[in-house]
């Protein structure tokens, strides 16, 4: 009892994060009913956390109506789980452009997974025009992965073209070629030289690996002559690390790209 007064206490005082902790404990001990009155104390407060959670419960109990609920009063406070949960409601629903608008509200307050979620789940159902546009307003706000995932997506599927359009678009947008690294990857399985020609588009966008992981490939292959051609290009776009630079060429490269021989 004084461990409740004690935190109602702190509510009135503007922490009600005292109530939500005494609602943990309670869970953790078995007492689900008790839990949940402490809860709605901590959401009353204004507890945003407390109210998702509260949302969640009410989900699992089939009380849809109550989730929603208590998700619009924390999205109502900016809560971006709580926007995110709304906007798989107005997915759901049919209510597209609804979905869009609270997943970028979702974005924009931390919940950053929900755009390539959203694009994914479009891409799932058939709709690629609607996932096309969730990966763009993403890309636009500066969130990349549905851009990522709906490229390599795209290239599992067989749709190799559009996967390289949307690579590109990545790169526009600034991922630094890790996109078209990516879709190179699986690439190899259809050409290895369309595959090389996209690793190199890749090193050339500003990928780091792209060049090291294809002469480690080859390497493993027993193409050495190509593995070490393509060190070379990789240290000739300044992306070779110093330890490996050192032990490959001890003497450094000469401005043609061939190692500088030893003059001793």
């Amino acid at each position: 009892y004084g461990a409740v007064e004690l935190a109602r206490q702190a509510a009135a005082a503007g922490r009600p994060g005292a109530l939500r902790e005494l609602a943990a404990l309670r869970e953790r001990t078995g007492d689900r009913e008790g839990a949940e009155a402490m809860l709605r104390e901590a959401a009353d407060a204004g507890h945003t956390e407390a109210m998702m959670k509260l949302a969640l419960l009410r989900k699992a109990a089939h009380d849809l109506e109550g989730a929603e609920e208590f998700a619009r009063r924390a999205a109502a406070a900016g809560n971006a789980q709580g926007l995110a949960y709304l906007a798989w409601s107005q997915e759901d629903a049919g209510d597209k452009r609804g979905a869009e608008a609270l997943a970028m509200r979702a974005h924009r307050a931390g919940h950053h997974e929900v755009l390539a979620r959203l694009a994914h789940a479009r891409e799932l159902a058939g709709d690629r025009t609607g996932a096309e546009a969730v990966a763009r307003q993403a890309a636009a706000a500066g969130e990349l992965d549905p851009l990522n995932h709906l490229a390599l997506g795209r290239e599992q599927a067989g749709d190799r073209e559009s996967a390289e359009a949307f690579a590109r678009e990545a790169v526009a947008a600034g991922d630094g070629g890790e996109t078209l690294d990516g879709v190179a990857v699986f690439r190899r399985r259809h050409s290895e030289e369309e595959a090389m020609a996209l690793v190199r588009e890749a090193a050339r966008a500003g990928s780091h690996y792209a060049l090291a992981r294809l002469a480690k490939q080859l390497e493993e292959a027993g193409d050495t002559q190509g593995a070490e051609a393509l060190h070379v290009e990789e240290a000739n776009t300044g992306c070779i690390p110093r330890h490996d630079s050192k032990r490959r060429w001890p003497y450094g490269l000469d401005p043609d790209g061939s190692p500088t021989p030893c003059w001793g």
